[in-house]
């Protein structure tokens, strides 16, 4: 199962390398907003896949849940970008119009002191937001898609917090009582495939060149559904075995 999954996963990083732009794709900073969130789309996905192949469970989580959040904010400023992309960059102290220029520039010339000075917590303090610029579960209510925030989102976070979350099936697997299931790393993956796809789509709406070569939602998607399907198989039975051997005694 999860050579399969790296195999299509590799189909869908290829297309990287074809996908051509030009300066009327960036015209305005919606466009350029977009691009920003299908290419940290594509590396979250290839980071994915990589520790994926090396068995690395844990961090994989970690970056899918990276890519889940890009994808739901895409997904959200797609919904009014006229209206959201203004609030989203200035969050992150994105200068939109000449005065915001200057004062940034001014702005700048003070941190590069602050710099020189050696007060490098003091400059990330000013150059970084501290909290999001939307909560990310709100965002998942208005797009309808709470059911990925309280599974995959919220195991992940408990991961990428440093929690104790499945302490004793590790246990269990240091000390030889058991194996990971040969289903969670390929489950996890497709999780990432289905979150590029969402990213994806809102590209394939921006830039209309790049139809014909994202197809997430068409070939790419049979094959990821069959492989959920497969996984869930695999993971139904899993249950069952556990479940029968605490049963028994």
């Amino acid at each position: 199962m999860l050579q399969k999954a790296l195999d299509l996963t590799d189909r869908v990083l290829s297309v990287r390398d074809t996908l051509t732009l030009n300066d009327s794709d960036l015209a305005d900073e919606w466009h350029r907003v977009a691009l920003l969130h299908l290419d940290r789309s594509f590396v979250a996905l290839e980071a994915v896949r990589l520790v994926s192949a090396n068995g690395l469970l844990e961090p994989a989580l970690v970056l899918t849940r990276h890519l889940f959040e890009l994808a739901v904010n895409v997904r959200y400023l797609a919904n009014d970008p006229m209206v959201m992309v203004p609030l989203y960059l200035k969050h992150s102290k994105i200068p939109l119009t000449p005065e915001e220029r200057d004062k940034t520039a001014q702005e700048l010339e003070y941190l590069w002191k602050k710099w020189e000075e050696g007060d490098y917590a003091g400059v990330s303090k000013s150059l970084l937001p501290n909290k999001p610029w939307k909560p990310l579960k709100e965002m998942c209510k208005d797009l309808n898609c709470l059911n990925h925030y309280w599974t995959m989102y919220r195991a992940s976070s408990e991961v990428a917090h440093g929690g104790a979350y499945e302490i004793d099936s590790t246990m269990l697997e240091l000390i030889g009582y058991q194996q990971r299931p040969d289903w969670e790393l390929p489950k996890d993956l497709l999780s990432a495939l289905t979150y590029f796809g969402w990213v994806a789509e809102i590209s394939r709406k921006v830039f209309p060149s790049l139809e014909s070569r994202i197809q997430i939602s068409s070939a790419w998607g049979d094959e990821i559904d069959a492989l959920k399907q497969q996984i869930k198989g695999h993971a139904m039975g899993h249950a069952r075995s556990v479940h029968g051997s605490s049963d028994a005694r």
